[in-house]
């Protein structure tokens, strides 16, 4: 009947209609911020001459729609029944935020008709109790305006997503540290405090995210006795630069060896480890209504082989770490904050880093009230199976796919899909208490705006994980573009052709920024492949390009899939060039003009929505870097 995204557990038909004639919008309880605002965007979707208001007996309702948060029948904090008879539409719901998400229902059901609604009733609630969003603006720097920040949360609510994580590593403005991220247009206290009103405004938890162990080299260089420092020298790098985002980021981007030379890891091991976390806390924490707060700690390839060889040796990586997790919550207690982390150490998932096997008694000792995460971004879900793990040790944990967005300008949608299902079910199946979904920036160049079909394909999930996804493609182009389909396919098509090229290379953005000669040493995709990724593209592009409206709001994200889909193009044909051993003056030339454009749009495009942040840093450096390839090549 109606294409709804999350689609409802249970929605029956019924005979008649209910037409929209103007009426009014009832409630009889305290109206609710929540509320308010949510029936204030619903009267702007029903045709013109509806009005809202409260009323004291709920005899005085007759026609129009009603809003009941306080009923008995419904179990589900978060359900709701939506009831359409040809007499009025009933929502009904144990708590506010049940309402509301019935309201978002009813919102998407009213921009698919005209000027009545087939009589139905929906019995709707979530399978999962956390269903959230982490958002990387760190790796590198992208921070968002406030205003696209607010968008962001308006659109999660709407697909009833109610967490979200903001992951900051140097994009935090420290008052009492304020040589992090000085250079970044860091989001500051203020922004946050905003951030937060507005959230809950949508029925969102904001949860602030801050590594406390790996990934702290943006923060690291301004306290290098801090750092593990691989266990170069004395534990102290001479001669480090005031930031090392120009030592790495760019040099990790373009695929260049060598990568860290520098403490990415705070050290468990130095005297002033805790206390200078701490301080980070008291700014930081006291800012967020969640007393949730996640640590993070992935990815702590240093430890044990720096300053904290020694304690490693002694006592054993897993218990050093286990500790330093153990101090993390008793600082972040005194804020009333709750700590979750990811649990790739424990789990030995970099076995480079941790060799020998994961021993499940390590979980025997993991800090009970600490929320576990664990993450895989696979199809075939390797880490899957320590959900298993994590149930008998009686630890509340979330699974954390991701959007597979990172290291290029489009996510492989087929992955994310993949991921998303399968390790949502796993998560089901052995307990887990939410899905974390991840939009991770590593790679630089991946604007959120494409990836909307892998953060709505988690809101899908996790809300009815029964029903698996089906008919994903047509429901995200109904729900989320307002359009016939044909925009869904345009997402499809982009995904599959970001994936053949990210099964040549992991992050393509390293093949799309390399020089000829890079290239042609490291092709790894047939002629064949690369046909077929310019068909896909360049078909999507054609349905792109009748979609978009000059003014409408879907414009504001197709110039972004334009954008994606044209720079799928380019690598692909000159993939085919190298191939065919194509090196004539005039395609050279073409390139380059065609670099020098994408070069500008990009910038274009950062700009319009998000702070400068390391954008002269560290993106247009790789882009300049191969349009200079081309010009000494045409000299």
């Amino acid at each position: 009947m109606f294409y709804l995204l999350p689609q409802p557990k249970k929605m029956e038909e019924r005979e008649g209609i209910f037409k929209l004639n103007p009426s009014y919008i009832y409630w009889q309880e305290e109206t609710q911020p929540m509320i308010l605002n949510a029936v204030e965007k619903l009267n702007s979707v029903l045709p013109e001459g509806w009005r809202y208001s409260k009323v004291s007996e709920r005899s005085e309702i007759k026609k129009g729609i009603e809003l009941n948060w306080s009923s008995d029948e419904i179990n589900n904090e978060e359900g709701y029944v939506l009831d359409v008879s040809c007499e009025k539409i009933l929502i009904e719901a144990k708590t506010a935020k049940g309402a509301y998400y019935g309201i978002q229902t009813l919102m998407q059901i009213l921009k698919q008709v005209s000027t009545e609604i087939p009589c139905l009733k929906i019995t709707d609630y979530p399978t999962y109790k956390v269903r959230g969003l982490h958002y990387d603006i760190s790796q590198p720097a992208m921070v968002p305006k406030i205003e696209e920040l607010f968008t962001i949360v308006e659109l999660l609510g709407h697909f009833k997503i109610n967490h979200l994580q903001i992951y900051t590593e140097h994009t935090f403005r420290y008052r009492n540290h304020p040589s992090i991220g000085y250079d970044v247009n860091p989001l500051n206290s203020e922004d946050i405090l905003k951030l937060d009103s507005y959230c809950r405004l949508h029925g969102i938890e904001l949860v602030p995210a801050v590594p406390c162990l790996g990934h702290m080299a943006d923060i690291l260089c301004h306290y290098p006795d801090l750092a593990e420092d691989l266990g170069r020298g004395k534990y102290k790098i001479e001669g480090l630069k005031s930031s090392p985002r120009e030592r790495w980021w760019l040099d990790w981007l373009i695929g260049k060896e060598g990568g860290l030379e520098f403490g990415n890891t705070i050290s468990p091991a130095h005297p002033q480890t805790y206390y200078f976390i701490e301080s980070l806390f008291d700014e930081l924490l006291p800012l967020f209504s969640s007393e949730l707060f996640n640590v993070c700690c992935d990815e702590a390839w240093e430890l044990g082989k720096g300053q904290s060889y020694e304690l490693c040796q002694e006592k054993g990586t897993d218990l050093v770490f286990l500790e330093h997790i153990s101090k993390l919550k008793k600082i972040a207690e005194k804020y009333g904050k709750r700590i979750m982390c990811w649990v790739d150490v424990v789990f030995h998932y970099h076995q480079d880093a941790f060799p020998g096997e994961f021993d499940p008694k390590v979980l025997s000792i993991f800090p009970k009230d600490v929320i576990a995460l664990n993450w895989d971004y696979s199809r075939e879900g390797t880490r899957f199976k320590f959900n298993k793990n994590l149930k008998e040790a009686g630890l509340d944990y979330y699974v954390c796919p991701s959007t597979c967005s990172w290291g290029w300008f489009f996510p492989s949608t087929e992955l994310a899909f993949d991921n998303i299902l399968k390790f949502s079910q796993s998560g089901l199946q052995y307990g887990a208490e939410g899905v974390l979904n991840t939009e991770w920036r590593d790679g630089g160049i991946n604007f959120i705006e494409n990836a909307w079909y892998g953060i709505l394909n988690g809101a899908d999930i996790s809300w009815n994980t029964e029903y698996a996804g089906k008919e994903l493609q047509k429901r995200f182009s109904t729900c989320f573009f307002q359009d016939c389909g044909d925009l869904g396919r345009a997402t499809v098509l982009l995904g599959q052709s970001a994936e053949i090229i990210k099964k040549w290379r992991s992050i393509p953005s390293r093949l799309f920024f390399a020089t000829f000669d890079e290239l042609k040493n490291n092709i790894g995709i047939t002629m064949e492949e690369a046909k077929k990724v310019i068909e896909d593209s360049e078909e999507s592009l054609n349905i792109i390009r009748k979609a978009k409206v000059e003014g409408d709001y879907k414009n504001d994200v197709l110039k972004y899939y334009e954008f994606a889909a044209e720079a799928q193009v380019h690598l692909a044909e000159k993939i085919i060039s190298l191939l065919r051993e194509d090196f004539n003056k005039e395609n050279i030339s073409n390139f380059m003009h065609q670099m020098v454009n994408f070069r500008e749009r990009f910038e274009e495009l950062w700009l319009e929505k998000y702070r400068k942040s390391e954008l002269e840093i560290m993106v247009l450096p790789a882009f300049n870097r191969v349009i200079d390839d081309y010009q000494k090549i045409l000299r």
